[in-house]
């Protein structure tokens, strides 16, 4: 805690001694910031879309039949607002007054360590990665025929060079939590230190999804440092008033159109320029209803999966991490000898979109999933319980506990694709958290210990 001077001691006129703290005063919310906004309204906008939309434009633009019916979407709706609910009372029922002093409760010397460390390894994972690629014979003759949308180059480069590599992609994933910690120690030490470790592990980013077709390893970087910056050196800062604050209030358009602006960008490689130019399409055009129909088919698959596939009775796809990494996934496949679902020739979900819908759309969003796990009643006790740890965590977030700070950023990102993707139970996630939890801990465990001593050497000083 050196070059920081937290604590004001006056005598009272008892002789007792008055503790004040620089900590900020209540915390300033951005609306948007908050889980139960976010989901609410998107799960709801998103569902109206799906429902809605006619099956003749699912027939022309997606080239799938429609499959969400009233029931469905009344399904959708009431898992949406479950977990708003959930979020809503959870935060009011962790509210407190004085929120935590994070510059002074943090011990940011192993912050810092666990940043170069989770920068190394993903660096490190990066290059194994690019090395095996060409091992396996990747050219740059082919990089190049990616770069300039030949017809099978991605794919070629996506199945054949890149396929993941127990342990070593992993090792990528660690550039999320590198981005929440190089925010963090960037407010008290500085952007020096850390500007230049952040802006590498971006430009891998940046190439993976150009080569890998995979769009949200640029945002599972970007999401979480907006979320933290936002927190530390936003909401705090004497400037978050007035007419700044209220114009923050509109960001979500902004985000709306980079995103659309990224999703171009890296779609024209992708499918534009090899397989849909030339069509009675404008790009930008085939770019809105190419990103409207990611959302609106994820909702429509898993409503096609519900109505095909029958109650698993596991958690496959709220933890489908635990089939997916070497140890566990043996374990969960003695547990559950039935499910098959990570085979390809042997998934049920893959072999329906092949018959029945278009396998190239081929999300089933986070909403409906679980009612093949549970079953409705056991779905709605899921979203009601996921709203809850969000709304604690972004409790805890606003009141800058070392908790909310480290894990509400990652489950920012999870919330924002409740009707894509089940994020918060794939591995690239889950990896971000085996380094985070453990961080949050340990943060929590410096920071008691550390008022215990201040609380006694105060005492010890007014006796």
């Amino acid at each position: 805690m050196a070059g920081f001077e937290y604590l004001d001691r006056a005598a009272r006129s008892d002789g007792e001694l008055l503790i004040m703290t620089n900590q900020a005063t209540k915390s300033e919310q951005i609306w948007w910031l908050n889980p139960a906004w976010v989901a609410g309204l998107m799960g709801i906008l998103v569902s109206v879309a799906a429902y809605t939309t006619p099956e003749s434009m699912y027939l022309k633009q997606w080239k799938t039949p429609k499959y969400i019916d009233f029931d469905i979407f009344m399904v959708c709706i009431a898992l949406s607002l479950l977990f708003a609910f959930g979020a809503a009372a959870a935060m009011m029922v962790a509210k407190k007054e004085n929120p935590a002093d994070w510059r002074r409760d943090l011990p940011w010397d192993l912050l810092e360590r666990a940043f170069w460390l989770c920068v190394g390894l993903s660096i490190a994972g990066y290059m194994v990665w690019a090395t095996v690629a060409v091992a396996r014979g990747a050219t740059l003759g082919l990089a190049l025929a990616v770069i300039r949308g030949e017809k099978g180059a991605i794919y070629e480069m996506k199945e054949v060079y890149l396929g993941t590599i127990s342990g070593v992609t992993t090792m990528t994933q660690l550039g999320i939590p590198a981005m929440i910690l190089g925010v963090m120690i960037s407010t008290v030490k500085g952007w020096k230190r850390v500007v230049g470790p952040i802006g590498l592990l971006f430009v891998l980013a940046i190439i993976r999804a150009l080569f890998n077709a995979e769009r949200l390893a640029i945002i599972e970087l970007a999401v979480p440092l907006v979320v933290i910056a936002l927190r530390l050196k936003v909401v705090e800062s004497p400037r978050f008033r007035g007419g700044f604050k209220g114009l923050l209030q509109f960001a979500p358009i902004g985000g709306g159109v980079i995103l659309l602006g990224i999703f171009g960008v890296f779609e024209y490689f992708r499918s534009w320029s090899s397989y849909y130019s030339g069509g009675d399409q404008s790009f930008w055009t085939f770019v809105v209803l190419r990103l409207t129909g990611y959302y609106v088919t994820a909702l429509n698959n898993g409503a096609l999966a519900i109505s095909r596939l029958d109650t698993i009775d596991a958690p496959f796809s709220v933890l489908h991490f635990l089939w997916r990494f070497p140890i566990t996934g043996k374990l969960m496949d003695a547990a559950y000898p039935a499910i098959k679902l990570d085979a390809v020739r042997l998934d049920p979900y893959m072999q329906i979109l092949d018959r029945e819908a278009n396998p190239e759309f081929n999300n089933s969003s986070a909403l409906l999933p679980p009612v093949v796990d549970f079953g409705i009643p056991g779905a709605l006790l899921f979203w009601l319980l996921a709203g809850v740890l969000c709304g604690l965590l972004y409790r805890w977030f606003l009141d800058g506990r070392a908790s909310g700070l480290l894990l509400y950023p990652v489950f920012f990102t999870g919330v924002t694709e409740t009707t894509r993707i089940m994020y918060w139970g794939e591995g690239r996630a889950v990896t971000a958290f085996l380094i985070l939890l453990p961080l949050a801990w340990l943060c929590g465990t410096w920071a008691k210990r550390a008022y215990r001593d201040e609380r006694r050497l105060i005492w010890q000083q007014s006796h």
